[in-house]
């Protein structure tokens, strides 16, 4: 009896970027359709620049369920972060970067207040919390992207 070879998946091929993303739409379309669709867990630790993309992509596929709907961002301060300014620098480079394509989309810039542990940007769809992104100490929002 002949023994057939199996082949070997090779990720390292796969840039991360790509495997976030396909990952992300196996979530998605494997979920089984509800009136109310559940956010996914938010990270407990910083991001990486393709993460911020893939976050902020899943929540704007929410919001285009019903382009009624408002798109909140909430920028928070972290734990050692002083000064109003880091707020404003990322609420800044967001509406820069969501605001590029001229769309549709309602969007709510706002600060919220001070949370514990790492500054926080939420995103709100539908009036209900989506994602809760944590950055790093005085980290603008996908820096280094």
């Amino acid at each position: 009896m002949k023994k057939l070879k199996t082949s070997k998946i090779v990720f390292s091929k796969v840039s991360s970027l790509t495997f976030l993303f396909l990952l992300s739409l196996l979530s998605v379309y494997g979920q089984t359709s509800s009136s109310k669709k559940e956010a996914f867990d938010s990270p407990t630790s910083p991001l990486k620049c393709e993460e911020w993309h893939l976050y902020l992509g899943e929540a704007f596929m929410e919001w285009s369920k019903n382009k009624d709907a408002s798109f909140i961002v909430i920028a928070r301060l972290g734990n050692g972060e002083f000064s109003r300014k880091i707020n404003l620098k990322r609420i800044k480079t967001l509406k820069n970067y969501l605001m590029k394509p001229k769309s549709e989309i309602k969007f709510v810039f706002a600060e919220g207040e001070r949370t514990k542990g790492f500054g926080v940007i939420e995103l709100f769809v539908e009036g209900r919390l989506f994602y809760s992104l944590p950055l790093h100490r005085k980290q603008d929002v996908a820096e280094g992207c």
